[in-house]
């Protein structure tokens, strides 16, 4: 008499190929572990990989950038954001100039401008390296915030930016230690050695088969109208996206800025959609304007004080309050 052999239901059978699967991939990880170091997160750094702008400040976050500060929960270098309320709240976008670097936080000029005039609210979103490109995702996210007016602070070093930290392009540089990578690179890179290694091993392959090319991109100024170009489509994006909110430019050029970097080509034409200010051109004729800086591109405590009375008294218009001393008083 023959027994019959039961045979294991297909859900069995299903439930013993993924535990296969699940321990060959375990046991093939255990082993690159031990050729191959994991992506290591610097904790003390004050950035962090984002997916969309490469890096950011990290929330709740105290660091150092020439001088100690703090971060709130959504990473910004200023106090907790509050109910608005009735306060006009202006979303202010920039970098290492308005982030103020090796500035305390009440001497920044988004800050002064709040104590200047009780009733207005900034939110300062800068960051040290933001390019248009960070810039234009600041906005898109703090839009919840419903800001009255996005005030946007230019420095001609934005153009060069794009070419060392250009999102869109994932090369892959480095920058505050963050790389431009893919997201999916940077979360298994961190989690994965088995990842890493076959990653390797398939660059190795591909090197044999087509050739080892290696690309080194160095920035000249013959690439500025390009970077034009691009700074051109990412604004007309801003300015799509903030919709019917007031948008205000307001250009910082450097020491040692010459013809290449002329601001008034780049923004003549959106002369109809936004304000354009041209911060020290103004500022040249009356003050020591040099006296402001504490280095070749960034403002002193006493710059972040004129430039925080020269706005206001320029946004008089948008902002509808008191008008504030004038600069220099």
């Amino acid at each position: 008499m023959l027994l019959r052999v039961k045979r294991p239901s297909v859900r069995r059978r299903l439930a013993l190929s993924v535990c296969s699967v699940f321990l060959f991939f375990a046991l093939a990880e255990l082993v690159a572990r031990r050729k191959v170091d994991l992506a290591e997160r610097n904790a003390e750094s004050c950035f962090e990989y984002d997916r969309r702008k490469v890096f950011r400040l990290k929330s709740d976050h105290a660091g150092s950038l020439d001088i100690a500060f703090r971060t709130n929960s959504h990473g910004m270098k200023d106090d907790p954001v509050r109910p608005k309320g009735h306060r006009f709240r202006i979303l202010l976008l920039g970098d290492s100039v308005t982030f103020g670097d090796g500035i305390p936080h009440p001497f920044l000029f988004a800050t002064v401008m709040e104590r200047l005039c009780p009733g207005l609210d900034v939110l300062n979103t800068a960051c040290p390296g933001n390019g248009l490109w960070q810039e234009y995702w600041d906005l898109r996210r703090g839009l919840r915030f419903k800001p009255d007016l996005i005030l946007l602070q230019f420095t001609t070093n934005d153009l060069e930016d794009q070419w060392f930290c250009r999102r869109h392009d994932g090369i892959g540089t480095d920058f505050h230690g963050v790389p431009d990578v893919p997201f999916y690179h940077f979360w298994l890179s961190q989690r994965s050695a088995l990842y890493l290694l076959l990653r390797r091993a398939a660059g190795r392959l591909l090197a044999k088969m087509v050739g080892e090319k290696k690309v080194h991109k160095t920035f000249c100024k013959e690439v500025l109208p390009q970077l034009r170009r691009e700074y051109v489509e990412v604004l007309t994006r801003l300015f799509k996206k903030a919709g019917k909110i007031p948008v205000v430019i307001a250009v910082f050029p450097r020491n040692g800025d010459t013809e290449e970097y002329d601001p008034h080509a780049l923004f003549e034409p959106f002369a109809e959609k936004a304000r354009v200010l041209y911060v020290w051109e103004e500022l040249r004729g009356d003050y020591r304007w040099q006296a402001l800086f504490r280095d070749a591109d960034h403002l002193n405590a006493r710059g972040h004080q004129v430039v925080a009375q020269w706005l206001l008294m320029h946004l008089e218009q948008e902002i509808g309050l008191v008008n504030p001393a004038a600069p220099g008083s």
